[in-house]
């Protein structure tokens, strides 16, 4: 009787999801490193990002991108906040490891703002970056840490900045 519940825990322990289950919320953000384009004429600066989304599928995400950083202007006084939010879809591999490498296509507005004159821009998003579990609890709730490394590239201008995020996303919800 004892081997038997055993074997029973054992299989639904090995049977259990890693990763961000399908139809879990995630909400998450943690400190973006920001490097825009030569021409904006910019240092380089750490930010934020905070991200909300859902798993949609074993294979994709949809999730919308908020984020921050304030950059020294070049050899001057002043800096420039460079902001915005994209629409993002991600496509996961390996959902079910506790390591989820991730390939993101977003698209949204970037405000680099000027102290006289708001500058938006339309930009379009490309990333790769993994998820890894740090914590399960509750009814398969997630604690992970997320790492991502990528590009902005403005539609209507020649900018192409570039980013690295590090921080903390809570996966919840779903069907436990």
């Amino acid at each position: 009787m004892k081997l038997a519940v055993a074997a029973a825990l054992l299989g639904s322990a090995v049977a259990a999801q890693a990763g961000t289950d399908v139809g879990q919320w995630t909400l998450g953000g943690g400190a973006l490193w920001h490097s825009p384009d030569a021409d904006r004429r910019l240092e380089d600066a750490v930010g934020f990002y905070a991200d909300f989304g859902k798993a949609l599928s074993e294979k994709w995400d949809l999730g919308v991108n908020l984020f921050q950083s304030n950059n020294d202007i070049w050899h001057a006084a002043g800096d420039h906040e460079i902001k915005g939010a994209t629409l993002d879809a991600t496509r996961v591999f390996s959902r079910d490891q506790k390591f989820s490498p991730f390939f993101t296509l977003g698209a949204g507005v970037v405000d680099a703002f000027k102290a006289t004159d708001p500058d938006k821009e339309v930009a379009v998003k490309v990333a790769l970056g993994a998820l890894s579990d740090l914590a399960t609890y509750g009814n398969g709730n997630k604690l992970q840490a997320k790492f991502q490394f990528g590009l902005r590239k403005s539609l209507d201008r020649p900018y192409s900045d570039l980013f690295a995020g590090l921080g903390l996303q809570l996966a919840f919800g779903g069907t436990p």
